[in-house]
C-alpha cells in the first residue's frame, strides 16, 4: 500500500518502462500506410491556435491598468508525417501524448488537469515537442489498436511517452493520470537527458 506522496512517486517511477525502440520511424511508417484522404484512423485535427485580432489604425487611448500576461500553453505540433520526420531529422525530443476525450475515463481527466500547470507547461515547452496522438479515432480501428499495443507498446490510456535523444533514442513510458509533482519528478529524474533535450531545442 502506498502511504505517502514520496512513495507514490517512487511507485510510478518503477512503472515507467524504458524502451530503446524506434518509435518515431514506426509512427512515420504508420502514417505512410494510411490514405491521405478519408482516413478515419490517424487523421488528427491540427491543434488550435489563438485567432489573431485584425489590425486597426492606432488611436490615442487613456492609460489603463496593465493586463496580466497570458497563461502559457503547450506548443502542440500536429500529428503528421512532416512532424515525425522533422523530429527524427533534427534530433528533437518529443512528448507523445496518448489520451482520450471520453467522459468515462477518470485517469484521462486527471492527466489533462495536470498538464494545465504553468510550471509544468514551461518545463515541457523548453525541452520537448509535444504531439497529440488521435487516440479516440484510433480505437475505432482494429488495425490501429494493434499498432498501439504491439508496435508502440501502449497498453494503457492515458500514456505519455517521452522520446529522449542522446547517443540513441530512449523512450520513457508514463502510464495513467499522474499528478503535477509526479510528472515533474518523472521529467527531471534523468536530468542529464532533460538538459540535453533543452539544449537541442534551444539551438533550433
Amino acid at each position: 500500500m502506498i502511504k505517502n506522496n514520496y512513495q507514490r512517486i517512487k511507485y510510478y517511477i518503477q512503472k515507467f518502462n524504458t524502451k530503446r525502440i524506434l518509435i518515431l520511424p514506426i509512427l512515420c511508417v504508420a502514417l505512410l500506410s494510411c490514405p491521405v484522404e478519408g482516413n478515419n484512423c490517424f487523421n488528427a485535427e491540427s491543434p488550435e491556435t489563438p485567432t489573431q485580432p485584425s489590425s486597426k489604425p492606432s488611436v490615442d487611448v487613456p492609460d489603463t491598468p496593465t493586463k496580466p500576461l497570458p497563461k502559457p500553453r503547450l506548443e502542440w505540433a500536429p500529428f503528421d508525417l512532416k512532424t515525425m520526420t522533422e523530429l527524427d531529422k533534427k534530433g528533437l525530443c518529443a512528448m507523445l501524448y496518448f489520451n482520450s476525450d471520453k467522459d468515462d475515463c477518470d485517469q484521462c481527466r486527471i492527466l489533462k488537469e495536470t498538464l494545465r500547470d504553468n510550471e509544468l507547461i514551461s518545463l515541457i515547452n523548453d525541452a520537448f515537442v509535444p504531439v497529440k496522438f488521435p487516440v479516440d479515432k484510433c480505437l475505432s480501428s482494429d488495425e490501429c489498436k494493434g499498432l498501439l499495443k504491439n508496435r508502440l507498446f501502449i497498453k494503457t490510456i492515458p500514456t505519455t511517452v517521452f522520446v529522449f535523444k542522446d547517443n540513441e533514442a530512449i523512450s520513457y513510458y508514463a502510464e495513467g493520470g499522474l499528478s503535477v509533482n509526479e510528472f515533474k519528478y518523472f521529467l527531471l529524474n534523468k536530468e542529464e537527458l532533460y538538459n540535453s533535450c533543452k539544449r537541442v531545442k534551444g539551438d533550433i
